[in-house]
């Protein structure tokens, strides 16, 4: 899976993300990923993706992730 996070020069696989993020191997395949119907849009810790953005003052959903 292919990412592009916003401001980056073109897209990125998910693994190359998670590596820079340094999360650890035993992590990576239950790390959770956001999309919206089919597009990868947020890598929790990364950068959102590319024309994601929400402007400022514009209305916003904020996204509150936890792990039982």
């Amino acid at each position: 899976t292919r990412f592009k996070p916003m401001g980056a020069p073109g897209s990125r696989k998910v693994r190359n993300v998670l590596m820079d993020l340094k999360v650890p191997v035993r992590l990576r395949d239950d790390w959770p990923l956001v999309y919206c119907d089919e597009e990868l849009v947020w890598v929790p810790g990364s950068r959102i993706a590319e024309g994601w953005a929400v402007p400022a003052g514009e209305p916003a959903v904020m996204l509150s992730l936890r792990h039982n």
